[in-house]
């Protein structure tokens, strides 16, 4: 399986969070993620190791290990005009990242906050795609399929 990651799920593998558990799940061959959220993860990697008390330059190192594979704007840019049809005023940050995976007809992993329960790893259209992670009990996945065809 190939996912599409939002910044927040590859910080979250970054130190280790639930995310690191779908990432390096034996059926997920490949994660994909943007450029501008590359850069978000670059950005906010600091004030992360300054907030979790880890030396920023293991944590930078730990960056360029990480098994996500960065696509460039011009691969999915074809697509964007769908994804802001189907994002509308919801999240419009998210609109690269949804045109790449409605261009690799993948889904998304994002981790979303403010729940009940904390932080949510919630896995945009479709439904099935998070069914393998059904075993992993430590994390709570959410399938979605709003923003989905």
């Amino acid at each position: 399986m190939k996912l599409a990651a939002d910044a927040d799920v590859v910080l979250s593998a970054l130190i280790g969070g639930r995310a690191r558990l779908v990432l390096t799940h034996p059926q997920v061959r490949e994660v994909f993620t943007t450029e501008h959220s590359f850069s978000e993860v670059e950005e906010y990697a600091p004030v992360l190791a300054r907030q979790k008390h880890l030396p920023s330059d293991i944590l930078l190192l730990a960056i360029a290990a990480l098994p996500v594979t960065i696509v460039v704007y011009t691969h999915y840019a074809n697509s964007i005009a769908e994804a802001t049809k189907r994002i509308g005023r919801r999240d419009r940050e998210d609109i690269d990242l949804l045109a790449l995976a409605l261009h690799l007809q993948i889904p998304i992993l994002v981790e979303t906050t403010g729940t009940s329960s904390g932080s949510m790893l919630t896995c945009l259209p479709p439904k099935a795609y998070c069914a393998i992670f059904a075993s992993l009990s430590s994390m709570t996945l959410r399938s979605d399929a709003g923003l989905g065809a």
